[in-house]
């Protein structure tokens, strides 16, 4: 576990989301698809999600992967990417963050690159964050869901931030209504973004986030790349 020390590092550093508008262009786009279509290391979660797993530190750096690390490089300036992963969802993420089991990073930004969907969709970013390990938020949850990676957590107690409040109901209701309204209580917004391909959205790891309710627009699925990185 982090000391405080090394958690007021990485807070010292936290700003709001940011959605780069435009930034990715179509070719990078099919490239990171051919990367996932064609990878034979494809593992499909008992949580529902497909994705291709590429860790530096686990694998050793690959090829492929170097225009990636210049387009991260770029986008948020020095940085350790020390994960990623390529992921195809039919169903929404629920309320989780991002973080190592393996290693204790001096964690700094999540960079998702919206790869393939019908229609735009959004993303919830919030003002809580978690810097224990990866969690799941399934305070209030009748049946807690099997997790592939991340600690189940339902006592919400030692989230930073967390308050005593109900959560927006209007929120739950237009954004979020695939999760239980109680495993929402204590949290609030920091940012409701675009998620949608040509777009990258940079956001603080170690604070919650979720994915929308998109299968009520009618879409099927959607693919992205979440890279995770250090200082």
């Amino acid at each position: 576990m982090r000391n405080k020390e090394q958690k007021k590092k990485i807070t010292d550093r936290y700003e709001t989301a940011t959605v780069h508008k435009d930034v990715v262009n179509p070719g990078f786009i099919d490239y990171l698809l051919n990367q996932f279509h064609n990878s034979q290391n494809k593992v499909e979660k008992n949580t529902g999600p497909v994705v291709m797993n590429y860790s530096p530190d686990r694998n050793g750096y690959e090829e492929w992967f170097e225009p990636v690390q210049k387009f991260v490089d770029n986008l948020i300036g020095e940085n350790i990417v020390w994960g990623s992963n390529i992921f195809r969802v039919e169903t929404p993420h629920i309320v989780h963050n991002d973080d190592y089991h393996e290693k204790i990073y001096d964690i700094f930004k999540t960079v998702v690159i919206p790869l393939e969907i019908k229609q735009p969709t959004n993303f919830v970013v919030f003002d809580q964050y978690y810097l224990d390990g990866p969690i799941k938020c399934f305070k209030g949850y009748p049946n807690i869901p099997e997790t592939y990676y991340n600690k189940s957590l339902t006592d919400y107690s030692d989230i930073i931030n967390i308050t005593d409040e109900p959560f927006n109901v209007e929120i739950h209701k237009e954004y979020l209504n695939h999760i239980p309204y109680e495993a929402l209580h204590g949290l609030t917004v920091e940012e409701i973004v675009r998620w949608q391909p040509g777009d990258v959205i940079t956001f603080d790891m170690g604070k919650l986030h979720s994915g929308t309710n998109f299968i009520e627009h009618g879409i099927d699925y959607k693919i992205g790349y979440s890279i995770f990185t250090a200082k």
